[in-house]
Order: C-alpha cells, then sequence, then structure tokens
C-alpha cells in the first residue's frame, strides 16, 4: 500500500518492508499524524487509499491524533484480503479499531466511499453502546439516494454527441457527408464505451460472486479472483448495502460537500464533485 511510505520513511525500513514472511500482513491502521488528543480515524476510499488524508491530517490542530484505515493486505502478495459485504468491511474494521482505542467516544471520518463506511462504523458502534460524537462525511453520497437522482456519468459523452449537430452548423459545415461520418464516429465510439463498461462490470460481478462463495465456505480463492479491482467489490457491495436497509446514525452527521471539479494533470483521478454527479446528494 502506498501508506507504507508514511511508515517506512526511510531506505532501511522500507527494506524491511519489502522482504516479509508469506503470511505476514500489513495492519490496516496506519498512523497519519501524532498527537495527544482522541484520534481521528479517516477510513479509505473506493481504491483503497488513506494516504490522501496525509495533507488534511498535517492541516488540523498540533495536538489531533490520525490514523487511516485500509483494507487488510496480505505483504507478501500485496492484494488485499477483501470482503465482499460492507457489514463484514466494518466489522473488521471496527475490530482494527479497538486496538488502538477501545472504548469511545470515537472520531470517525472519510471520503467518499470512505464517509459510507464511516457511517455504518458509526451505526455497529453506536449498536455497541459506544459514544460516537462525530461523524465527519467528505463530498460522499448517499447510496440510498441515488436511484433516478444519479447523474450519468456518460451524460458529457451523450452531449458531446448531440453537440455535433449545433458544431457543425456553428462552423458553416455544409457537406453532409462530412457531418454524417463525424456523428457516426462519435456514436461509434459512445456505443464501444458503453459495450466494454457493461462487459466489464458483469465480468466483474461474476468474479465478485465467485469470491464471496469461496469467502464464506472458507475455501481457495482462485486466481480469478485475485486481481478483483476494491473499486468494483465496493460498488457490488454498496449495491447490498442499500438492499439491507442501512441503520440511523443517532446524532448528526457533518457533510463537507465539494463544489468545484479541479483539472488533474493525471486522468486516472477523478475529482468530480458528488453535486455534479447526482442532483442530491
Amino acid at each position: 500500500p502506498l501508506t507504507v511510505l508514511v511508515e517506512a520513511p526511510t531506505i532501511q525500513e522500507l527494506a524491511v518492508v519489502l522482504q516479509p514472511s508469506p503470511e505476514a500482513y500489513f495492519s490496516s491502521i496506519v498512523k497519519l499524524k501524532a498527537g495527544t488528543a482522541t484520534p481521528l480515524f479517516l477510513i479509505h476510499d473506493a481504491d483503497g487509499e488513506t494516504i490522501l488524508y496525509k495533507n488534511l491530517a498535517n492541516h488540523l490542530k498540533p495536538e489531533q491524533t490520525v490514523y487511516g484505515i485500509r483494507p487488510r493486505t496480505q505483504s507478501g502478495s500485496g492484494a488485499p484480503i477483501l470482503h465482499t459485504r460492507i457489514s463484514e468491511m466494518v466489522a473488521y474494521y471496527i475490530q482494527e479499531i479497538r486496538q488502538i482505542q477501545p472504548q469511545g467516544p470515537y472520531l470517525i471520518g472519510g471520503l467518499c466511499a470512505g464517509g459510507v463506511l464511516a457511517f455504518e462504523i458509526a451505526c455497529q458502534l453506536q449498536a455497541e453502546g459506544e459514544e460516537v460524537p462525530f461523524v465527519a462525511i467528505i463530498d460522499a453520497i448517499n447510496p440510498q439516494g441515488i436511484g433516478d437522482n444519479y447523474i450519468s456519468v456518460n451524460q458529457d459523452r451523450k452531449s458531446s454527441f448531440l453537440k455535433t449537430f449545433n458544431s457543425a452548423e456553428n462552423k458553416g459545415i455544409k457537406s453532409l457527408a462530412k457531418l454524417v461520418k463525424t456523428a457516426f464516429t462519435k456514436a461509434s465510439n459512445l456505443i464501444q464505451y458503453e459495450v466494454s463498461t457493461r462487459t466489464e462490470k458483469l465480468t466483474d460481478n461474476l468474479r465478485i460472486k465467485l469470491l464471496r462463495y469461496c469467502c464464506d465456505r472458507q475455501l481457495t480463492i482462485p486466481k480469478l479472483c485475485q486481481n478483483i479491482p476494491l473499486r468494483s467489490i465496493y460498488i457490488y457491495a454498496e449495491s447490498d448495502y442499500v438492499k439491507e436497509k442501512p441503520a440511523v446514525y443517532q446524532g448528526q452527521l457533518t457533510l463537507w460537500r465539494a463544489t468545484e471539479k479541479l483539472d488533474l494533470d493525471n486522468p486516472a483521478i477523478d475529482d468530480t464533485p458528488a453535486i455534479l454527479e447526482v442532483q442530491d446528494p
């Protein structure tokens, strides 16, 4: 995990990490900032990362202790030992949190998927009789409220396709052949994207079902299921979570909502705010 660079910041320490026993595991707890105050636990995003909280931790008051919670990972392979249900993920994370702080009050937070996981952690801790006075939800979307409220991620592509005719008119393109060719190219790209996305999702879902079957029965995980993206597993688990009707948090939730999108150099990083993904996050 990328957060190993926080835990082993020198060459000597990193060399030890890179020579683990096959049975060794990375802890899910990452100390992002040492302090004397009640710890703040920040839960990983949909990709399993917690290093993204490092800058935030540094900007909090000096005495604030901050821990990141990442998925359990086998150090020999680097592959997460995954749970396929939100309730399982959260139960494991609570065990890890209790090793650092056996009793409440607990301070929990998370970005995006981490916000949903933080909410469920708070609910489970409350069910165990613990106090959870602070739950920080950072630009997360309520999974129960998506439905028709969701703004399709392909909306930009579809809009671009429709704009083909408008731009053709604005630029004075009179050639019907050229207009048809441009429209056909855009339509082909849109269809190809839709088909590949749906095929990938179907394949991942089948692999996740097999992974869940093996995990539930403590069977050996086949190679086919060993490299499923954590994001795919989280999305699958989240759909089940909605059907299970999540609990109600007894207290005040605090939502920090992003209002603008940044242009990042890395196209793999999606910085789209929730308000551009759902009409009412």
